[in-house]
């Protein structure tokens, strides 16, 4: 039996902060493939910055797990809804959030690369436990996952 296809794991934003500068122009969000399709092929993601009052259809098709936002400033509350389509239509959203700025009295830093850092809320329960998709950051990014 055909059905929607389930929420996308792992969403997380990456700002991409330039090196001088306290808060990114552009941020990469990121994120796994639903845990089920619904059986029919994902045949591309949707995504909001409204809380999904308005849906935008995120370039590269069902295989894609990344793109880019761009145009950003400081202390901008970054949000987004993310959900995946197949031919039977939309699944259920997923959601993070990030704000633009580093917040040292709000952030844990863990060098990455000489004066590169990646950059996370800390989490309550394990403050010393980095969110399992920061691993997979390129060096120079901040990422802010949500808990």
């Amino acid at each position: 039996v055909l059905k929607p296809p389930t929420e996308p794991r792992g969403l997380f934003i990456a700002m991409d902060v330039s090196e001088g500068m306290d808060f990114g122009r552009s941020a990469q969000v990121h994120w796994l493939p639903p845990a089920s399709t619904g059986q029919s092929n994902i045949t591309h993601y949707l995504m909001s910055r409204d809380d999904g009052l308005t849906w935008k259809m995120v370039p590269g098709g069902g295989l894609v797990n990344t793109t880019t936002i761009r145009g950003l400033v400081r202390e901008q509350k970054l949000q987004v809804t993310l959900r995946a389509v197949n031919k039977v239509g939309p699944g259920p959203t997923t959601k993070t959030s990030a704000y633009n700025r580093e917040s040292v009295s709000h952030h844990q830093k863990m060098k990455a690369d000489g004066a590169n850092h990646l950059d996370w809320p800390m989490p309550l329960a394990n403050p010393f436990k980095a969110p399992p998709m920061a691993k997979a950051l390129a060096a120079g990014a901040v990422a802010v996952a949500a808990g």
